[in-house]
C-alpha cells in the first residue's frame, strides 16, 4: 500500500467506537502519506508521515486537552502484526510550540491506552513553554514566566519488573523570571 491523502476528516473515522480505543474523539482535517508494505504478517519500513489542522484528540478519560492548530506525526518502521509489537527507528512530533524526533518500540497495548506498552521511548527536541501556555490558557496557574526555547530529553525503558525514566531540560536560551523578576 503506498497512498496519499487529502482532506481527511478525522471525525469520519469514528476512532471512540473501536474496541479499548484510548480516544473519547478525534477530529481535525489529515492529509499525508502512508506507506505499507506488508510481507508474511511484518510491515518491513512502514511509514506515515501526516499534517492536521485543528486537531481535536480527546482521551477517554482523563483531563480535557486543547485542540491544536496544527500538528505533524511522521513515523518509520517495522511492525510485527502477530506479535503486535512496533519498532519505530525515526519519530517526529511536531504541535503548537513543540518538536522532537526520536525512537521507540512498542507493543499493541499502547493502542488501547497502556503506557507500560511502551518498551523504550528515546526523544529529543525543544518547546516553547509561552506557546504551550498560550494554547492551554494556562498563565493565571503557572507562576513562572519563560520566554525562549527549552531543549527537552527524554529517555524511557520499560525493564520487567521495572522502569527507567530520565528528563533532561536546557533552559539556557530561556529568560525565566518569577514574579515579573528575572
Amino acid at each position: 500500500v503506498d497512498a496519499g491523502f487529502s482532506n481527511l476528516d478525522l471525525a469520519s473515522l469514528d476512532v471512540a467506537r473501536l474496541p479499548r480505543s484510548p480516544l473519547a474523539r478525534l477530529s481535525g482535517n489529515a492529509r499525508g502519506r502512508l506507506i505499507v508494505p506488508i510481507h508474511q504478517g511484518t510491515i518491513r519500513n512502514g511509514k506515515l508521515d501526516v499534517q492536521v489542522a485543528g486537531l481535536d484528540a480527546q482521551p477517554a478519560s482523563g483531563m480535557v486537552l486543547p485542540v491544536l492548530p496544527k500538528a505533524r506525526l511522521a513515523i518509520e518502521g517495522d511492525v510485527d502484526l502477530t506479535a503486535r509489537t512496533a519498532e519505530l527507528r525515526h519519530v517526529t512530533i511536531g504541535a503548537a510550540g513543540v518538536e522532537f524526533s526520536g525512537h521507540g518500540a512498542f507493543s499493541g497495548s499502547v493502542l488501547e491506552g497502556s503506557w507500560l506498552g511502551i518498551r523504550n521511548l528515546h526523544l529529543t527536541g525543544r518547546a516553547d513553554p509561552q506557546a504551550v501556555l498560550d494554547l492551554t490558557g494556562q498563565h493565571a496557574a503557572w507562576p513562572v514566566g519563560m520566554a525562549g526555547p527549552v531543549g527537552v530529553e527524554v529517555a524511557y525503558e520499560h525493564l520487567d519488573p521495572g522502569i527507567t525514566a530520565r528528563l533532561k531540560l536546557d533552559a539556557t536560551a530561556a529568560a525565566v523570571t518569577l514574579a515579573g523578576q528575572i
